[in-house]
């Protein structure tokens, strides 16, 4: 309401989990099963339309899935990790990519720097938040990811 007789299309904009989140959401317990997962995320999608609009999966290393506008993009993860300690890397994700995102990012952009920041918070014991520089030069490496 109150956009000025503009009827609002979602509430949500992005729900974001792992595939163990999405296999509990879903209902889905072979979670191994990374396309069982992303046809359950789709069928979730329509049923939610009114509420939710966007969703992304994150496979750890495997980089994620993002679910938007009908279609999915796998971004990959990054190359090189040399994981320690996996603590807080999905909410490391999630940081980043939502600062991402409301910097002006597009989505592609956001998730990937994501993977990249979540990657190498991992490889520090504990929850770590890498410095923006290391974020950027890592993924400067890679290039841009389609």
């Amino acid at each position: 309401g109150g956009g000025g007789g503009k009827e609002e299309q979602g509430v949500v904009d992005w729900i974001t989990g792992n595939e163990n989140e999405w296999g509990d959401i879903l209902g889905i317990d072979n979670v191994e099963d990374i396309e069982g997962i992303k046809e359950g995320v789709k069928d979730y999608l329509v049923k939610t339309s009114k509420v939710v609009v966007n969703a992304v999966v994150t496979v750890g290393s495997g980089g994620c899935y993002v679910f938007k506008d009908g279609s999915v993009s796998h971004i990959t993860g990054c190359p090189g990790i040399k994981p320690i300690d996996t603590t807080g890397a999905g909410d490391c994700w999630r940081g980043r990519f939502g600062a991402g995102l409301a910097n002006g990012e597009d989505f592609i952009e956001a998730a990937g720097m994501a993977n990249v920041a979540a990657g190498v918070s991992t490889e520090s014991m504990g929850a770590v938040v890498p410095e923006v520089e290391e974020i950027e030069r890592r993924r400067s490496l890679m290039g841009r990811v389609k």
